[in-house]
């Protein structure tokens, strides 16, 4: 294997870092998620409750200039509340006449955009700009302590006040999920790197270099103190190792062995094969002698 094709981004440890880093950014972005919506919540409910402290403040002196037919003052009242910063618009409805002044809700659905005179445009309501309302009875306590209901008032606000008040913790939320995200990235990269990755390499290196004349143990991270599943490879290799040493001690003592067998059998056969040919010459010796004796008697006869 070619040690130069090892790459990180084919490796364990760059398949590990997808799964959890992708697991971890799509918990963050829920988390954010979770953390924008109630964050969103906690400021509608407070600017609800703002809008609701408005009435105890100008609901009397509406009931008094309407008790008196006093448009003046009514439209002063109505200036007044819409110069508040929560307030997007005011409508006041005395039962025979409606009045209106930025943008208002009229007949429970149009959007109406009031100028201080009547209506400017009608307009209609995007996702970040639905109106927020509070609505108060207006009334008025004559001088026999009677009270007398004259009509209901309106106070408007905006979803887009509630993002713009909400604009800055989206930004740091958003801001602190990125920086905890490359923050562990940097972290898991050097980390698994340094505890898997150069250990797995060192094991690979090793490997290439084992030999029947080289099976000395292996050491892939010598600075480890801990046991954990990457020393436990290492402990298997080497008992690996071990055993071959073994076997390959065992085999060599087979081959000097037979080495002797080998060259003590030959020896047997190289004297066997001297007595053999002894004996057949001195079997041919003593055939000779038998031949010449019985001539010689034939001759002699």
């Amino acid at each position: 294997m070619n040690l130069s094709l090892f790459s990180f981004k084919r490796s364990i440890a760059s398949q590990l870092f997808r799964v959890i880093f992708g697991l971890y950014v799509l918990f963050t972005l829920v988390v954010a998620s979770i953390q924008m919506v109630i964050e969103y919540q906690r400021v509608h409910a407070q600017l609800s409750e703002e809008l609701a402290l408005i009435p105890d403040t100008y609901s009397a002196s509406l009931g008094n200039a309407l008790w008196t037919f006093n448009e003046k003052s009514i439209r002063s009242i109505m200036a007044g509340i819409y110069q508040l910063p929560v307030v997007t618009g005011v409508k006041i409805d005395d039962r025979d006449t409606i009045r209106g002044i930025g943008g208002i809700e009229a007949d429970g659905a149009a959007h109406i955009e009031y100028s201080g005179k009547g209506i400017s445009e009608i307009v209609r309501s995007g996702t970040f700009s639905q109106p927020i309302s509070c609505e108060f009875e207006i009334k008025h306590t004559d001088r026999n302590g009677v009270v007398i209901s004259l009509g209901k008032g309106t106070i408007y606000s905006s979803s887009a006040l509630i993002f713009e008040r909400v604009k800055e913790g989206f930004v740091l939320i958003l801001i602190n999920s990125f920086v905890k995200m490359a923050v562990l990235l940097i972290i898991f990269i050097f980390f698994v790197r340094r505890i898997l990755s150069r250990p797995l390499k060192e094991l690979a290196r090793q490997t290439e270099m084992i030999t029947l004349d080289n099976l000395e143990p292996i050491a892939i991270d010598p600075l480890h103190r801990n046991e954990n599943e990457l020393t436990v490879l290492q402990g298997s290799f080497n008992q690996m190792l071990l055993k071959l040493q073994q076997a390959r001690d065992d085999l060599d003592f087979l081959n000097e062995n037979l080495e002797i067998e080998v060259a003590q059998r030959t020896r047997e056969l190289e004297l066997e094969n001297k007595q053999r040919i002894a004996a057949q010459r001195a079997a041919e010796k003593a055939n000779d002698i038998k031949s010449d004796f019985i001539s010689n008697a034939d001759r002699h006869g």
